[in-house]
C-alpha cells in the first residue's frame, strides 16, 4: 500500500499538476476557437504543459514546487511558454465576450488566464482552501466569479449558457461509471449547442509503462496477485485509496457514446515524453523543438493513443435529437454513437 499511494503521489505531481498549477497565462487563447484550423492550434497549445510535467525531473528544474514563482527559472520551461504564446497571437484564437466555466478550478491559473483576456468565466471548486487562493489571484478588471461545489451538480448553473467548458481534473477522481456520466452529463447541459468541452482522463497502460515496468514504483507482480491488474489484459482497477482513476480509451469511448456530442480532438498528451524524461531533459534547444513537432504530428494518431499517462478529449454539444443541423440534416444519436 505504501509504494501504491507513494505512485499516486508521484502521479499527481506529474499529471494533475500540469493542469492545476503550471497552467499559466500562457493559455489564454486555446478555448475560443471558431472553426477546426484553430481547434488544431489549441490543442497543440494545451497539450505543451502536459509534455513538460510528465518529463519534469529535478535534473531539468528541480522538484514541484507550490509556488508558481519557484519554477520560472526552468529554462525549458520558459521555452515553452514563450513558444505556445507564440501559437496563441499568431492563430488569433482568443475570442473577448465568450463565456467559459471551468468546473474543477483549483486556484484558478486557467480561470485568471482566460478573464485576463476577455472571456467571461465562471468557476467551481470544492475545496474552500482553493477557493481563497483562487479571490486573492483575483486582479481588478476580471469578469470571473467562483463559487463552492463539484462537478456532480450544478444545478446553480442554466442550461445551455457557456460556450467553453473545461473539465480538466473531476473525472481523475470518479470511480464509478454513474459518477462519471452524471460529471459529463452536467458539463454538456450547461454547454450551449455548438460549444466545446475539454475533459482530461488518466490513462492507464502509459502509467503502468512508466511507474510499473519502467521506474517500479509499483510492484507490477504483486498488484496483479492484488486484484489491481487484471492478470490477462492489464485493466487497472482503482478507488478513492489510490488518488486517480485510471482508464483507458475504450472505457471513455463507452461512456461518451451515451451522449449528443461529436469528438473534434482526442490527444495523447504526453505521449512517449513519459518515457524519455532523462533523454528530453538533456536535449538542446533545436532537439527540444524537433520533439514538439514530432510530438504534435503523432499525439492524434489512434495507434499511439494507450501509450500516455494523460489524454485530452475535445469534443462538440450537438442540438437535442432530431433538431436541425446546418445543411437541413437531423441530429440522431443512435447515428452518432455507431460512428464513434
Amino acid at each position: 500500500m505504501k509504494d501504491r499511494r507513494l505512485s499516486t503521489c508521484r502521479l499527481l505531481l506529474l499529471g494533475g499538476a500540469c493542469l492545476w498549477f503550471v497552467s499559466t497565462d500562457f493559455f489564454y487563447g486555446v478555448f475560443g476557437l471558431l472553426n477546426q484550423l484553430l481547434f488544431q492550434y489549441a490543442v497543440i497549445s494545451l497539450t505543451l504543459s502536459f509534455v513538460y510535467m510528465l518529463w519534469h525531473s529535478p535534473r531539468s528544474c528541480g522538484t514541484m514546487a507550490e509556488n508558481q514563482s519557484d519554477r520560472e527559472d526552468c529554462p525549458m520551461l520558459n521555452r515553452i511558454v514563450s513558444y505556445t504564446r507564440r501559437c496563441v497571437e499568431d492563430y488569433d484564437m482568443i475570442q473577448p465576450g465568450d463565456r467559459v466555466i471551468e468546473i474543477g478550478a483549483g486556484t484558478g491559473r486557467y480561470s485568471h488566464a482566460l478573464a485576463r483576456q476577455g472571456y467571461r468565466v465562471d468557476a467551481v471548486e470544492l475545496v474552500e482552501h482553493n477557493i481563497d487562493a483562487f479571490r486573492r489571484n483575483a486582479l481588478p478588471g476580471e469578469d470571473i466569479s467562483v463559487i463552492q461545489g463539484n462537478a456532480l451538480d450544478l444545478s446553480g448553473f442554466p442550461d445551455n449558457r457557456y460556450d467553453i467548458v473545461l473539465l480538466l481534473g473531476p473525472l481523475y477522481h470518479l470511480y464509478c461509471p454513474e459518477d462519471k456520466r452524471q460529471a459529463i452529463r452536467e458539463a454538456i447541459r450547461v454547454t450551449r449547442p455548438g460549444g466545446v468541452i475539454f475533459a482530461a482522463w488518466v490513462i492507464s497502460d502509459g502509467c503502468l509503462l512508466d511507474e510499473g515496468f519502467r521506474r517500479s514504483n509499483i510492484d507490477v507482480a504483486k498488484y496483479v496477485r492484488d486484484g489491481l491488474l487484471d492478470g490477462e489484459t492489464f485493466a487497472a482497477k482503482s478507488g478513492p485509496e489510490d488518488l486517480f482513476e485510471l482508464v483507458r480509451k475504450e472505457d471513455i469511448d463507452a461512456l461518451m457514446s451515451d451522449f449528443p456530442v461529436v469528438r473534434l480532438h482526442y490527444v495523447a498528451a504526453d505521449g512517449c515524453a513519459l518515457l524519455l524524461r532523462d533523454e528530453i531533459d538533456a536535449m538542446d534547444g533545436e532537439t527540444f523543438q524537433l520533439f514538439l513537432n514530432w510530438h504534435f504530428f503523432t499525439c492524434e494518431r489512434e495507434d499511439l493513443a494507450g501509450v500516455t499517462s494523460h489524454s485530452l478529449d475535445v469534443f462538440r454539444k450537438l442540438p437535442g435529437e432530431g433538431d436541425p443541423l446546418p445543411g437541413g440534416e437531423h441530429f440522431d444519436l443512435q447515428q452518432r454513437r455507431d460512428k464513434l
